[in-house]
């Protein structure tokens, strides 16, 4: 059964008030992402596979945290560190698919944290306003403004956003009156 926004959202808020302000470990940085991609009932073992793929992709890299090709790549730092660096380093695995042929594999998103920041990048926005910002955008915000964000991470769930323009109202009395205009011409 799907999982609904509101609950989406308790899930947040339960997750910020458990990891802002934790003291971890890196070794321990597995449950911080099991448990965010709970939040969007993102099950541990689908999260493994997003593990293992990462292990496959690092390479020369230093250390990739999860990767789901063709959708995510997830960059961890400790608290503090600089989220641009750490996406910077994810361009990088990006480049390095890209020279392998792996076009396919190239992730539309990146996520880095620090455990106290939440940094999402959109490489291929389809909103025309975010499609205007060179790069892609970006949002970054505290660990507690998760809920407020839930919706920019509606990809976990398999959904894709769209941008719906705004149109002109109907003039119901020009529609009916091109009705009968349409009718009478029979």
């Amino acid at each position: 059964m799907p999982i609904s926004w509101n609950e989406i959202r308790h899930n947040a808020i339960g997750f910020a008030r458990k990891w802002t302000g934790a003291k971890i470990k890196i070794d321990q940085e597995w449950r911080f992402w099991r448990d965010l991609f709970a939040v969007f009932g993102v099950r541990h073992r689908i999260l493994t596979m997003f593990h293992l793929w990462a292990d496959e992709l690092v390479g020369s890299h230093d250390h990739t945290g999860l990767f789901w090709p063709g959708i995510m790549l997830v960059e961890q730092k400790t608290r503090g560190e600089d989220l641009d660096y750490t996406e910077s380093q994810a361009q990088r695995c990006i480049a390095d698919l890209v020279s392998a042929g792996r076009h396919d594999d190239v992730p539309r998103y990146v996520i880095a944290s620090d455990l106290a920041r939440i940094s999402l990048l959109d490489l291929k926005p389809e909103d025309p306003i975010k499609k205007a910002v060179q790069g892609g955008y970006r949002i970054e915000f505290p660990l507690g403004s998760l809920h407020r964000h839930i919706r920019d991470f509606a990809f976990l769930l398999g959904n894709r956003q769209h941008h719906l323009e705004d149109q002109a109202p109907i003039n119901l009395d020009a529609k009916r009156a091109e009705g009968a205009a349409e009718a009478s011409e029979r």
